[in-house]
């Protein structure tokens, strides 16, 4: 099957939530202190696109702020 880092390569609007996104509950479960609840809750909201739309404009927003913070820091 594909890993986390296959999946992210088709979903770099999401930056660094990408992982996240398109984790699995057992993968998520892998992580230490997270449960079914909330593995089912982080898989659950990915799900809805109307949260990935947002969570892409937050990271489209964050990576604007960045560039406009390197401009400000070169001049």
């Amino acid at each position: 099957g594909m890993g986390i880092d296959d999946r992210c390569q088709k979903c770099e609007d999401l930056g660094e939530f990408c992982g996240l996104a398109n984790a699995t509950r057992e993968e998520l479960m892998a992580i230490k202190g997270i449960g079914p609840k909330i593995a089912d809750s982080v898989v659950a909201f990915f799900k809805n696109e109307n949260n990935r739309e947002i969570v892409r404009r937050l990271e489209k927003g964050r990576k604007e702020y960045r560039e406009m913070k390197e401009v400000k820091h070169a001049l």
